[in-house]
């Protein structure tokens, strides 16, 4: 009668231990397909009037590494307290249409892209923000 318990208890645990596996696996593949940039990216070239498989095109064309583009978007979006995603996306939108690259590990190119966001001279705060921003960038 142990042998069956051992056995039922350990059969318990590894059903339980899976299924939670599996949840988590589940959230997260639904998170990222409703946070992928070049998804998002081709929304708002469709929402500003180009055809939807043109849009798709051009966004999926303009990134080469989906995940690491996200991240580089993640670590700005939380790195630099006066921007937002929607303005970052905005942004990068509108470079994707015109097939302007995007160097999201260089200051200089940070500096100049929240410049052209917020059309404002940029204080020290959020200079310290971009440069710390580029550097875990690259």
């Amino acid at each position: 009668m142990t042998k069956n318990n051992i056995i039922s208890s350990t059969l318990l645990a590894s059903a339980l231990t899976l299924s939670s596996v599996g949840a988590s696996t589940l959230s997260a593949n639904q998170q990222i397909k409703k946070n992928r940039v070049s998804l998002n990216i081709a929304t708002i070239l469709h929402k500003r009037g180009l055809d939807k498989d043109a849009a798709y095109n051009i966004s999926n064309n303009f990134i080469d590494d989906e995940e690491l583009f996200a991240k580089k978007i993640n670590n700005l979006e939380e790195g630099c307290s006066i921007l937002t995603r929607d303005e970052i996306l905005n942004y990068l939108s509108k470079a994707a249409l015109h097939k302007r690259s995007v160097k999201l590990d260089s200051y200089q190119y940070l500096v100049g892209m929240v410049y052209d966001i917020k059309q404002k001279q940029l204080n020290r705060e959020t200079l310290d923000q971009l440069n710390n921003i580029a550097t875990i960038n690259s």
